[in-house]
């Protein structure tokens, strides 16, 4: 095994092999690790003391125009893909460069953004919120939150508490656990809103209130 001159930090290579499993299945399982130019290695294991199976089955890197990545509390990431806007993807728990194809789910509306709230993900579209609930990418699950309110601004989405606020065409919407509420429909009319640029918005918790920047106009609500 020569040295690999765009890596010259690798000082050995593991290697792994296929074993057929019991149920038809197979895998790849560890084998040895080879020490940059070592030569020619010759695997003698039997496929009873090959070890374990490996891990990196199924990882990708991820989407090229992956955006509106936020990171979770159990270690992975969550973002979409602007070519494909209806599909949340996350990645591995602990590998951030590891996407995996099975770990998705999808959305009947385009995605603006997401926010996280404990262990849920708030999923902002161009319909109705989502949230999602799970420990890892490989348990979630998604339910549509039954509040007709739209997200006009992936920056105006903001965590604060247990809550996610974002912008949508008819004022502030908060998101708390599977309900939510449009939380300055007795300041503002939608015409009045509407005259702020929700879809420029820029949002920021301070001083436990709601900061929004918009063309039409800023804000502060709490």
């Amino acid at each position: 095994f020569s040295t690999l001159p765009e890596y010259d930090n690798i000082e050995y290579i593991r290697i792994y092999r296929t074993v057929a499993g019991t149920a038809g299945v197979t895998t790849y399982r560890y084998v040895a690790d080879v020490g940059i130019g070592y030569g020619t290695f010759t695997d003698q294991r039997g496929d009873t003391n090959t070890g374990e199976e490996l891990a990196s089955t199924g990882w990708d890197p991820p989407p090229s125009d992956l955006v509106g990545i936020r990171m979770h509390p159990g270690g992975f990431m969550v973002g979409y893909a602007a070519s494909t806007p209806r599909t949340i993807r996350f990645s591995v728990p602990n590998h951030p460069h590891a996407w995996r194809a099975a770990d998705t789910l999808t959305t009947d509306y385009d995605i603006v953004g997401f926010g996280i709230s404990g262990n849920s993900i708030v999923v902002c579209t161009e319909g109705p919120p989502y949230l999602l609930t799970g420990s890892s990418p490989d348990s979630m699950s998604k339910i549509t939150i039954p509040v007709p309110q739209s997200c006009t601004s992936g920056a105006g989405i903001v965590e604060h508490e247990s809550l996610v606020i974002y912008p949508s065409p008819d004022g502030l919407v908060a998101v708390d656990g599977g309900s939510a509420r449009l939380i300055t429909s007795e300041y503002y009319s939608r015409e009045q809103w509407q005259e702020l640029r929700p879809e420029t918005m820029l949002g920021g918790i301070y001083d436990n209130r709601y900061h929004g920047f918009a063309e039409g106009g800023n804000i502060v609500f709490g």
